[in-house]
């Protein structure tokens, strides 16, 4: 019974093991240093009949979707470049700051990017528009500066621009908090900074007034 028991345990071994050996010899070996001593395959196999001219055509749609999906202006306007310059005329100027900004300065940077040399009001339009929420301390930075230098100051909103914008790396503040009955963790928070400077330009520099003043008078 024991004979016949081992015989028929064989028989099902002796198969399984003939349809495992042509796996076993396309399986790399391992030496000794831990390394694949079989064949090595690329990590990037090319796709089939990929040619150049597929890519330069697969880039150029590519790049096309990008650039409708850019937040940056289609047109600049060479006026509100010249008026945005503080080189040009130099004029009454307020700088606003703001030190402790939750947000990286790749994106501070980004957003500094987009408002820099733009009138206020559509540097406040432009923030609005994204509807993001990381845009929130930025959007709120200008409307502190609009109020200040329209209500307090009494400058004219519409010859307000933004001359420089910049941006500084803050300390990072580790907070202890906790997760659940014993159990804590550390979060850290950036603090970044961000300074803008708002100033008022003169009537001859203002895009649309020309070089005259309202009612015909020169303004300098």
């Amino acid at each position: 019974m024991l004979l016949a028991q081992q015989g028929l345990r064989a028989s099902f071994v002796q198969p399984i093991s003939r349809l495992l050996a042509p796996l076993a010899c396309m399986s790399p070996g391992y030496d000794s240093l831990g390394g694949s001593s079989g064949r090595r395959y690329k990590f990037y196999i090319p796709r089939r009949n990929w040619w150049p001219w597929k890519q330069k055509i697969a880039h150029k749609n590519q790049a096309i979707t990008r650039r409708k999906k850019h937040i940056w202006p289609r047109y600049s306007d060479p006026d509100e470049q010249r008026a945005g310059d503080i080189r040009s005329d130099p004029g009454p100027s307020v700088r606003f700051k703001v030190h402790d900004m939750n947000l990286s300065l790749k994106r501070l940077w980004v957003y500094g990017r987009l408002l820099r040399k733009k009138q206020l009001q559509d540097a406040i339009d432009w923030m609005e528009s994204l509807c993001r929420p990381s845009a929130k301390p930025v959007r709120d930075l200008l409307y502190r500066a609009r109020t200040r230098m329209v209500d307090h100051h009494g400058y004219d909103p519409a010859r307000l621009y933004i001359a420089r914008i910049w941006t500084e790396r803050g300390p990072r503040v580790m907070s202890i908090h906790q997760q659940r009955a014993g159990y804590y963790f550390r979060k850290k928070k950036l603090q970044n900074m961000m300074q803008v400077v708002v100033r008022e330009v003169g009537y001859y520099l203002s895009p649309g007034l020309g070089t005259h003043g309202p009612a015909g008078l020169r303004c300098r």
